[in-house]
């Protein structure tokens, strides 16, 4: 027979044991100085060039 929780996780305990997958780090992504918005490192940014 599989292994079978005896009780249901709580939702606070599925939140907090999640949290930490839930976290995402930009990398190679900066403001751009003019708008404000962010834009790929090395590379124009779209909002300013739309303009």
């Amino acid at each position: 027979m599989p292994a079978v929780p005896k009780k249901r996780a709580s939702h606070a305990r599925t939140a907090r044991r999640n949290k930490a997958n839930s976290r995402v780090e930009l990398t190679g992504v900066t403001v751009c100085q003019k708008c404000g918005h962010l834009k790929r490192n090395h590379a124009k940014c779209i909002h300013c060039n739309a303009k």
